[in-house]
């Protein structure tokens, strides 16, 4: 039971000893897979094993066996992965969150199955939740957005309201407009899981972002008259120097845009507030 292991090397090994039909650590239990031995075919396989072992590291001996065959099977059935990843994923889910149904005669397509629903009526209860959130603090009284920096005509201002979400949606076009969209939005900054920003120049909304995390970003440029660049560099140093975040990095900011050496604009930094 202890010869499990993500190990690349020792992983290939295992995934052969399965498709020869013993377990894991080779001892001979089950009739050999006929399995395509391309080495494009055994590296689907190898790259499936391994995600499953990332949700489920401390999986047994029996369990890996159990898993890597079904999954084998899955695939030789469906004659390719490339065509259905979201089975592979909702299946790998489905057994590393119930492991009990791993050992039983339940085959990878209908663990799948059941991982889909599973994920689904999740989804579902979130929606529900984040609606009866949103509609909840609609009531509360709407406070001015936060202004955390100002200089040169642009404003960074982060969106304290779930009205606030709404009206800059609606500026922008996007799905911020509609409650439903935005509801789940408001979830994450009711929970304290994100932070949404707007950066105007007076009336004229120039940009949206949401911070979800170190190095996690969403931004949604809408216009970007002269000089607004130069704020948003500044803005996400701001950021990154209050909230230990990376909302620069990768391509949302042009590097041709930044400017290293601008004066920095007035700041305003809330302490002990990290998303």
């Amino acid at each position: 039971m202890t010869c499990v292991s993500t190990n690349t090397p020792s992983l290939r090994r295992k995934i052969a000893n399965v498709l020869d039909g013993k377990t894991v650590c080779g001892l001979h239990r089950h009739a050999p897979i006929t399995y395509p031995r391309n080495p494009g075919r055994f590296s689907t396989l190898l790259r499936w094993t391994d995600q499953f072992l990332t949700q489920r590291p401390d999986a047994t001996e029996d369990e890996l066996t159990a898993v890597i065959r079904k999954l084998a099977l899955f695939i030789i059935r469906r004659g390719r992965d490339d065509y259905f990843p979201e089975e592979i994923v909702d299946g790998l889910a489905w057994f590393a969150s119930h492991p009990e149904t791993i050992s039983s005669k339940l085959g990878f397509g209908s663990a799948a199955r059941l991982g889909r629903d599973e994920h689904i009526h999740r989804l579902r209860e979130k929606a529900r939740r984040a609606w009866t959130v949103f509609r909840a603090d609609m009531r509360v009284p709407e406070p001015a957005p936060v202004v955390w920096a100002h200089a040169g005509g642009f404003t960074l201002s982060e969106l304290v309201h779930p009205h606030h979400l709404l009206s800059s949606g609606g500026r922008a076009g996007n799905c911020l407009a509609g409650p439903r969209l935005a509801s789940g939005y408001w979830l994450r900054i009711a929970e304290g899981r994100g932070k949404l920003f707007t950066v105007t120049q007076g009336e004229l909304l120039c940009a949206l972002f949401m911070l979800r995390g170190p190095d996690h970003v969403e931004w949604s440029y809408v216009h970007t008259p002269d000089g607004v660049w130069d704020f948003i560099s500044h803005c996400v140093a701001l950021l990154d120097q209050c909230l230990g975040q990376h909302s620069g990095s990768g391509p949302y900011i042009p590097h041709q845009y930044r400017c290293e050496e601008a004066s920095t604009p007035e700041q305003q930094c809330k302490e002990n507030d990290e998303i």
